[in-house]
């Protein structure tokens, strides 16, 4: 019997057959969803008055994925008899009953479109039922004569109708008006349409390669001249086409070869319309774009992701090279994990990089807007994406057979799904309302018009066609919120054709498709004068209609200027045609507020300018502005006249906004409409989620008077944020800066430097201020300020979260007196005041911390923090809240350590007792199921007012580290929630600081010491300690701003240093800034060359050199040559004839030099290939350009295998490089060729084109051949990339008719997934004998035999399972478009319960020969490199790895041998040992460990680890992450004395921005090292990711011995010594007791600890690990 949880049925989702089926009776169908348990379910069906309606069935109930089930159940009602009458369902279940009633055969009014077709009108009249209706046609009212056409009776059952009115458009006057007026039921419906007036042309101008287009849109009527000017010199152009909307557009190209083109080249395009001229200018310059692409089907069905691509296009490689692309999703960065960057790709004169974006499916449907942004050439563009929703749901059409189909035939359906702006639409099948059923194949077809087309294929068998319901499912991005798709079934339609036009080479190609039946008429018009084209064979779509294709030899290029081409279908009595054509420009943009409009008048002031090529369009057009979805005050915005630029026209309207309106965050666009086109831009403040950081340098020594004095103010913001800034004398009006700077860095923070020059009388005098207005400015709208002055300052005050307790942060004041108080509603309460600090702009910086026990808190509880600081008092105050929410809290580092374990625990939250009781949490690790012993669930507890519930699941820390990810869901209230995690990576070393206290400790004290690890992206650093410290010498960086070079002088003790620059070691003058105290007690130190970079020679060195300690340290840096790397992918040619690929990598540079003295290497699969495959050419030059060629040439087999191939050189001290390996797609390509369908005499050419169709931009190399000889190279190739990313290569043969007559021509290609013989694929247009080529695919629970590209048509399949022969299923046989054939045959068979190894075979019997292929189900089977931990490298000095099988088959596992790859090593020589087969659940393990000395672990020598089943290799490998720097280490402890009788926390902070590999141990007195106590991590919210190793001693200890953190990692130096942090109680001498309670004394001297090493994220989780061990600590720092 059941016990578990209940959940009611949802209301049940009602259809009915639209038509009855021949026996006069419509099935109703019920269906409900999301109910427990399963067999308590119960359907009933009833009539109006409750009475049983019999002939009903129940099927099955079906589990779904969240655990719960749908059930169906249909009844068959007499038509005649019921018609108008209501049925009930009735679903019936233990935890709540529902009903839903449906209305048997009711009326269906018509729905009306009118369409202009030439000089005529459609009136199209549809899902009307019944049939009788009358039309009637008016023109301005007045009543006139149309020609109304049969209707027709659609699937559904309802009706189809139209009618046509004859009329010319031409000399009616604008705005006539006509009706479609129809009689329906006794009720009229209308439809009006409006004749269009004259329109003038739009003009845009767009460059492409090295040509430029002139796109001429939305003009009419059609007559139209165009010309083109360069220097009065005219080319030619291309055709007119006519727009569904009844206006024309005309394309005309000029080919010019731009990149040759001198600066400020302007090339004009001139039209004439209607005896006026309009112009258009183009000047060429570095353009850039990025674009999202939008998620494919494929991914959110089959992995439940959305995987998007965002690509950055220029014409620029270095820019493009450079740029680094950001993500936000619903305003919020993803995970790192889900972004991935690839490498730079050249696609003719264009530059690409992608980035791909991977998201959760729900994340994409929950129509959040992602948004992608970069930054080039200082200017930053972006793109964003969300679900496209279309506005309405699409139409659905089915296409079937129009002739009769016996039992043993197979049938091809074709679902289209047509949208007109929709990207979101996903096709199952189904028969008699069972299960859903997936289709054989799916097309995507993009109209000009944006209509998007699916068309899904699903053969059956002629018996199912006959006897079954067979149905086409559509679900869409407008789906209600029950999810049911829309559904339609089979019907037999004439189809018109539809036409397109493609220009490849001098030819025009007219492809025809879609239309039945089969006849159909072509004829080709050049200039309305009938030419001769080449008609090829019609062929027969899977879908039953037909397609046409014919070629017109058009020289194009000796054409005349506005030459018309016009294809002409006569189909079923009726005319279609279409020509060709091109496009245009106009453009609108917003320019953000300016600083000082802000500062000065407290404004946002906006600029939205309008450009064009006509005076007279931009002077007509109105400009208008919306904030925030409303329309500004008319004072509030100001329109300027029109001024003009070259051939340009530009006017300016500017919007004026309060302050407080722009930082709101309001989104303020601004549109205009030009020529009947609506164009718009927008723009909003960017917040990036906290405050910016401000810091101001200075001179450290005396200025006189009659100095000058450079003040620079860098400010910092996370995430690209929008920053303000001014300067300030005495409080006096604000100063715009002489110079500004920005820095973007690669982890999105964007770097204001403000550069302000005075007088030294100014500096010695006056009070100045660097003041920054942000995004996240308080409600006051305040700026923030620092001044190098010390003069008065007001302090800014936040509040912070964290636990049970409130922190109050006070920042930016002067003097340092102050004063803090607490209050809990207006009461006073006592709070802990930690030490105040010194900001290096001279101001303090106070922290207070109030241990609030907020979860115990009633809601609204108010909290006040209230400073008084020269006799004003500030406060803040924040108010307690309860929340509702599932939170993965991540493992501890003391299970990590002591049971080497990892922890997780899932915190479920709410305000319902009852919900957060009846909630079940469930787990998933890697996508499996833990085992239920890795479990466990505690009992509900209250917190306040909110319930929590707390699961546990306990994993081994080998599969924690594995990057397993795990996710936590529940269901609350009918709604899934969920929350992942996984290990976090990083990817470059940390930043380590330790804090200890500034005062004298005694012996019977505790000492707090912290170690503070900062990471940028890293959750996982292991840290232990080590005695003994030492002198620090400083660590240089020279960094080129503008035209001065910066000195970074960093991590150095003691204080005193001495600076000197060179200049080809010529000493010339700096300025040094002042020296300033981190965190760390070392110290940093500034200094600034005016180098005048610009006008420096190539090479010209510049030395800052340092003395510290006796000893000098000196950094270079040099003015460089461009130069720059590109590898070209290998050619067909040398694939196909010599079976070799011949990649080449140019280096190019402007030094000969250089480029000669350059050396090319290379690297296959990471090793580097033989000497003979290498050849490295002269250097040649081009232009200005220097460039050399080394050539590498492979075997087809290393190629296709996929290996990555890098080259890479160094220039002038730096590494460039690049790379390239072939993309696979995932499937081999089709091909089919197009050839005549008529007869061919000898004497005539004939034209084949050979279309290779590849998925996901998959590399394919095309050759022809003729009667199996040498292989051809076509005669021209065009390359065509869909939205769908499908790459459509075109190969063009041109052959003569005694060869097309006479030999074999096949078109032979290779590709990214060719199989182990490397022999191409071929498709011909010859018939000839073709032997059939066999594949297996496994789907679900079946396999399918795919038989393709033989002739002739007789072929017989046999299925045999293990050498029986068992029956399968054969579907139609169809024809290629190269005359080859193709058939399918699938096996059902149970695939989950068979025993290994059991074999299917597919034997084909074609030609009198058999041919075979084989297909074994294979078992689960992978293997992982698990790193080295710290205790083998600190202890015995050696990396202990460990590498993994996993799999499913005992025998398998036991059998896998595992071997290990170290490439300076000898097989024999490594220290391996192999461990026997583990069970865990259904999984079986066997681990083998390697162990090797840490110098070789540490060298960043790659390890592999490989084993073999059935003969496939399987691999992982590992190196050490260096991350680029040493990692910051500081300690914290106790600033009172310890009694021996206590107990002493030591922490140790290890701090990165990007760290991998951090290995960490505790020593005490220079024992042995001994692992901590517990590691946690933490990652603040710039990426920064703090590392604490907490140590517990006695207090004995900590009073009489030293105490040493170790940090080993990838980047030490000679004899793999640890970097050591120390601490101990002698270290410092005792403070002032007095100091406690009057926190505006400080009994230190003001400059030995003037530093800001009690940042925020310190202090949080100090006072945290306080917490847990009731000791309150008050902290000082460790020098």
């Amino acid at each position: 019997m059941y016990s578990g949880s209940q959940s009611a049925p949802s209301e049940p989702f009602v259809v009915s057959q639209c038509s009855p089926s021949p026996d006069g009776f419509l099935t109703l169908g019920c269906l409900t969803s999301g109910f427990l348990p399963a067999e308590s379910l119960r359907f009933s069906w009833t009539d109006g008055s409750g009475g049983a309606v019999s002939d009903a069935v129940q099927y099955p109930a079906v589990q779904t994925r969240d655990g719960k089930f749908t059930a169906v159940s249909h009844v068959r009602v007499q038509q005649e008899q019921w018609k108008a009458k209501t049925v009930t369902c009735r679903v019936e279940h233990p935890a709540g009953n529902r009903n839903k009633d449906i209305t048997v055969g009711a009326n269906s009014p018509p729905t009306i479109r009118l369409l202009e077709c030439g000089q005529s009108i459609m009136c199209i009249i549809e899902d009307f039922y019944p049939e009788a209706l009358s039309i009637k046609w008016k023109k301005n009212d007045r009543e006139v004569r149309g020609q109304d056409w049969k209707a027709t009776e659609n699937d559904s059952g309802s009706y189809r109708a139209l009618s046509i009115l004859e009329d010319s458009f031409a000399p009616s006057r604008s705005g006539t008006r006509y009706t479609c007026e129809v009689t329906h039921g006794g009720h009229a419906y209308r439809e009006n349409l409006l004749s269009r007036a004259n329109s003038p042309p739009n003009i845009r101008l767009e460059g492409f390669g090295q040509s430029i287009m002139c796109v001429i849109e939305d003009f009419y009527p059609k007559p139209l001249s165009i010309r083109w000017k360069k220097n009065n010199r005219e080319v030619r152009d291309w055709k007119s086409i006519e727009n569904d909307s009844g206006s024309y557009t005309a394309v005309s190209v000029l080919d010019e070869n731009l990149a040759s083109s001198s600066p400020g080249t302007k090339y004009t395009c001139e039209v004439t319309h209607g005896g006026k001229t309009y112009t258009k200018d183009l000047s060429p310059r570095g353009e850039f774009s990025l674009k999202i692409n939008p998620p494919q089907a494929k991914d959110l069905f089959i992995n439940q992701r959305a995987v998007l691509e965002c690509v950055l296009t220029g014409d620029i490689q270095k820019a493009v090279e450079g740029a680094t692309v950001s993500w936000t999703i619903g305003g919020r960065n993803p995970a790192t994990r889900d972004v991935r960057v690839g490498g730079v790709t050249q696609a003719g004169s264009a530059f690409t990089k992608t980035s791909t974006l991977i998201l959760e499916e729900s994340v994409w449907f929950s129509g959040a807007e992602v948004i992608c942004s970069t930054s080039v050439d200082q200017r930053t563009t972006s793109d964003k994406i969300s679900v496209k929703r279309g506005g309405q749901r699409p139409s659905i059409i089915i296409y079937k057979p129009d002739k009769t189909v016996s039992d043993s035939d197979s049938v091809s359906l074709v679902c289209e799904v047509s949208s007109s702006d929709h990207a979101d639409v996903y096709v199952m099948w189904r028969e008699n309302g069972g299960q859903y059923l997936e289709a054989n194949s799916m097309t995507t077809i993009i109209k000009k018009d944006n209509t998007l087309i699916v068309l899904s294929y699903l053969t059956v068998t002629g018996q199912q066609y006959n006897s079954a319901e067979i149905t086409c499912a559509v679900k869409d991005a407008n789906i209600q919120n029950d999810f049911q798709p829309r559904t339609s079934s089979p019907s037999k339609t004439n189809s018109p054709p539809t036409i397109r036009l493609v220009e490849f080479g001098q030819t025009i190609m007219c492809i025809i498709e879609d239309f039945y039946p089969k006849s159909l008429r072509i004829k080709w018009k050049k200039d309305d004068r009938e030419v001769q084209g080449r008609d090829w064979k019609t062929t027969e779509n899977d879908s039953g209609s037909y397609r046409a294709v014919s070629v017109l030899e058009a020289k194009l290029a000796s054409s005349s200027p506005g030459t018309k081409y016009t294809c002409e279908a006569t189909h079923r009595g009726r005319t279609y045609s279409e020509n060709l054509s091109s496009k245009v420009q106009s453009s609108l943009k917003i320019n953000p507020p300016q600083s000082k409009d802000l500062f000065l008048n407290r404004k946002a002031v906006i600029e939205c300018v309008l450009s064009g090529d006509s005076r007279k369009e931009v002077e007509g057009a109105t400009v208008s502005w919306t904030v925030g979805g409303r329309n500004p005050a008319t004072r509030d915005v100001d329109v300027g006249g029109v001024t003009q630029a070259g051939s340009a026209f530009i006017k300016t309207s500017t919007l004026t906004l309060e302050e407080s309106i722009w930082f709101s965050g309001a989104e303020v666009i601004c549109s205009t409409s030009v020529d009947q086109r609506t164009i718009s831009d927008k723009i909003s403040v960017k917040r990036g989620g906290q405050r910016p950081s401000i810091i101001i340098y200075k001179p450290d020594k005396t200025v006189s008077d009659s100095d000058s004095v450079s003040l620079v103010c860098e400010v910092s913001s996370s995430d690209h944020a929008d920053v303000y800034v001014m300067w300030r004398e005495n409080g006096g009006q604000y100063l715009e800066a002489n110079s500004m700077t920005t820095i973007i860095k690669k982890d999105n923070t964007l770097i204001v430097l403000s550069y302000l020059t005075v007088t030294g009388q100014q500096y010695n005098s006056a009070e100045i201020t660097c003041a920054v207005k942000d995004a996240n400015i308080q409600n006051d709208f305040q700026p923030r300020t620092s001044s190098p002055s010390k003069t008065n300052s007001p302090p800014t005050i936040r509040l912070v979260e964290f636990g049970q307790t409130i922190m109050c942060i006070i920042e930016d004041f002067y003097p340092k007196s102050l004063r803090i108080k607490w209050k809990k509603d207006d009461r006073e309460v006592q709070g802990r005041d930690w030490k105040t600090t010194e900001n290096d702009s001279g101001s303090y910086r106070a922290v207070s911390v109030l241990e609030a026990k907020l979860a115990s808190s009633s809601p609204g509880t108010k909290y006040t923090c209230e400073a008084t600081h020269r006799g004003r008092t500030y406060s803040e105050n924040l108010s307690s809240k309860v929340q509702s929410s599932l939170k993965i809290n991540p493992p501890q580092s003391k299970d990590l350590f002591l049971n080497r374990k990892a922890v997780i625990e899932c915190v479920l939250s709410g305000d319902s007792r009852k919900e957060v009781e009846g909630a079940t949490v469930s787990w998933t690790v890697g996508g499996r199921n833990p085992a239920t012993r890795d479990v466990d669930v505690g009992g509900v507890t209250q917190a306040g007012s909110a319930f929590i519930k707390t699961s546990t699941l306990t994993l081994e820390e080998s599969i924690w580290f594995s990057g397993a990810e795990v996710i936590c869901s529940t269901s609350v209230d009918q709604r899934t929630i969920s929350d992942k995690i996984s290990v976090k990576r990083g990817g470059q070393r940390p930043s380590i600081i330790i804090y200890k206290p500034d005062k004298s400790v005694s012996d019977s004290d505790s000492v707090s010491l912290a170690c503070e690890v900062s990471s940028s992206d890293h959750a996982n650093v292991y840290v232990m300690w080590q005695v003994n410290g030492a002198n620090s010498p400083p660590t240089i960086r020279l960094v080129e701003f503008g035209q001065s070079v910066m000195c970074i002088i960093e991590d150095f003790y003691p204080k005193s240093l001495r600076i000197k620059w060179k200049k080809d070691d010529r000493e010339v003058q700096g300025r040094d800034w002042k020296t300033t105290e981190n965190d760390s007690g070392s110290y940093r130190a500034v200094s600034v060359l005016e180098a005048n970079l610009a006008s420096s020679s190539p090479g010209t060195k510049y030395t800052c050199e340092v003395t510290h300690r006796g000893r000098t340290y000196s950094e270079n840096l040099s003015s460089k040559v461009q130069s720059s790397l590109k590898i070209n992918p290998p050619q067909a040619k040398g694939l196909f004839i010599n079976k070799k690929a011949v990649i080449e990598c140019v280096l190019s540079g402007d030094s000969r030099k250089e480029v000669e003295g350059a050396t090319v290497s290379w690297t296959v699969g990471g090793r580097s290939p033989a000497t003979r495959d290498v050849r490295v050419g002269g250097v040649t030059q081009a232009g200005s350009a220097f460039t050399k060629t080394s050539t590498l040439t492979l075997e087809e087999s290393t190629w296709f295998s996929g290996a990555e191939v890098i080259c890479y050189t160094s220039v002038d001290q730096r590494t460039i490089s690049d790379k390239i390996s072939v993309k696979r797609g995932g499937q081999r390509p089709s091909i089919i060729i197009y050839k005549p369908d008529k007869t061919v005499s000898d004497s005539d050419s004939v034209s084949l084109v050979c279309e290779v169709s590849s998925s996901d931009h998959a590399d394919v190399y095309v050759m022809w051949r003729e009667n199996g000889g040498q292989y051809l190279e076509a005669n021209s190739m065009t390359t065509i990339i869909k939205k769908d990313n499908t790459l459509i290569v075109l190969s063009y043969l041109t052959v003569t008719g005694q060869q097309y007559n006479s030999a074999e021509l096949t078109c032979a290609v290779k590709d990214a997934n060719i199989q182990n013989d490397f022999q191409p694929r071929t498709s011909s247009p010859s018939k000839t004998n073709s032997p059939p080529k066999i594949r297996l695919v496994e789907f679900g629970q079946s396999i399918m035999c795919i038989i393709e590209d033989f002739y002739p048509k007789p072929l017989s399949i046999k299925w045999k399972k293990n050498d029986r022969e068992v029956r399968g299923r054969d579907w139609k046989t169809t024809e290629n478009d190269s005359g080859s054939y193709r058939k399918v045959s699938v096996l059902d068979d149970n695939m989950t319960s068979l025993s290994p190894g059991t074999k299917y075979i597919c034997e084909v019997t074609h030609g009198g020969k058999t041919y075979t292929k084989d297909l074994s189900p294979r078992a689960q089977f992978s293997l992982k490199i698990h790193p080295p931990q710290a205790k083998e490298l600190f202890i015995n000095k050696k990396a202990v790895m460990e590498c993994v099988i996993t799999g499913d088959n005992k025998k398998q596992v036991k059998e896998a041998k595992v071997s290990w790859v170290v490439p300076s090593l000898r097989k024999e020589s490594l220290n391996v040992h192999d461990g026997s087969v583990k069970q865990a659940g259904s999984s079986f393990t066997k681990t083998s460990t390697l162990t090797l000395e840490e110098s070789m672990w540490f060298s960043g020598t790659e390890v592999m680890c490989s084993t073999s089943r059935d003969q496939i290799p399987t691999s992982d490998k590992i190196s050490v992450k260096r991350g680029g720097q040493r990692p910051s280490i500081m300690i914290y402890k106790p600033d009172k004395s310890v009694s021996d009788s206590d107990s002493v926390s030591l922490v140790c902070e290890v701090s990165t921005s990007d760290l991998a590999n951090a290995y960490i141990m505790w020593q005490v007195n220079n024992d042995q090292y001994r692992e901590g106590n517990s590691t946690t991590t933490i990652i603040k919210k710039d990426n920064t990711v703090i590392v604490l190793s907490y140590l517990t001693v006695t207090g004995k200890q900590y009073n009489s011995e030293k105490f040493a953190c170790a940090v080993k990692d990838a980047n030490m130096k000679i004899n793999n010594t640890p970097t050591i942090h120390t601490t101990s109680m002698s270290d410092l001498p005792w403070p002032d007791p007095g100091w406690y309670v009057q926190c505006d004394k400080d009994p230190l001297e003001e400059d030995e600890f003037n530093s800001l090493w009690s940042t925020a994220s310190s202090f949080i989780f100090l006072f945290l690990f306080s917490l847990l061990y009731s000791t309150v600590l008050c902290l000082y720092k460790t020098k």
